[in-house]
């Protein structure tokens, strides 16, 4: 795999290509300066890279903590950028823990702090959105293998964290979503624009079989309003959500 850039014309004519070595890539933000940061992994590590306007690579970085490591999404803030992932002693393992860090654009991604939050195991950081009074709301989601009486049973969490703006933990909640075939994930979480203190987080559900769509909504303090699950919507995540 290569992690790739395109730019097009508003007409969908190609600009420019470019590729960056052996990676996936998993988001890309644009940064008050006019740069892009592309956020993903390589084979072990996780991996940031700053490109221009042409698409020309300034700097590529690979971060790790442990074994296995990815950056999934990203948010521009003063001083810097986070950023937010997942990392694990090994690749295939169920212990993983979810890593956000803040990083330094201007200084070849340095690392300003970093963070690891074990709030369930085998759990990865999926989107982020600003706190209307400072610091980060982060969502994301864990798959856990439960044992009962000799049976195995698959069980999801969503999981939402709010974190000041040095990384510190202000709480976390957890939103259990039966044992969705296809692991249940938190694919996004964003802000109602008619209503600035709730927040939808979209993905999939269900209970015993396929993913379904599924739609939560929570106040500024992690307290679920009400959640919506689509039975039309099955065997897929819902991604993203607008207002």
């Amino acid at each position: 795999n290569q992690v790739s850039a395109w730019r097009i014309s508003p007409e969908g004519e190609q600009i420019w290509i470019n590729t960056y070595g052996l990676s996936w890539c998993y988001a890309v933000i644009e940064l008050k300066s006019g740069e892009f940061l592309l956020s993903g992994r390589d084979e072990l590590n996780a991996l940031l890279v700053l490109i221009d306007g042409d698409g020309n690579a300034i700097w590529r970085r690979e971060y790790s903590i442990d074994t296995w490591n990815l950056f999934v999404s990203m948010r521009e803030t003063d001083g810097g950028v986070i950023v937010t992932g997942s990392t694990r002693p090994r690749p295939n393992s169920d212990d993983s823990v979810i890593w956000i860090l803040k990083i330094d654009p201007e200084r070849e991604g340095e690392i300003i702090w970093s963070q690891t939050y074990e709030i369930r195991p085998s759990q990865i950081a999926m989107s982020i959105v600003s706190a209307t009074n400072n610091g980060f709301i982060i969502a994301g989601y864990a798959n856990n293998q439960l044992e009962d009486n000799d049976r195995i049973d698959y069980r999801s969490w969503w999981l939402v964290l709010r974190i000041n703006e040095d990384g510190e933990l202000i709480w976390s909640r957890e939103y259990e979503m039966g044992n969705a075939q296809y692991c249940g994930k938190c694919c996004g979480i964003d802000r109602l624009r008619f209503d600035d203190n709730n927040m939808i987080i979209v993905g999939g559900g269900g209970d015993g079989g396929p993913d379904l769509g599924t739609l939560l909504n929570i106040n500024e303090d992690g307290q679920e309003n009400w959640r919506r699950i689509y039975e039309e919507i099955q065997e897929f995540d819902v991604h993203q959500f607008l207002s």
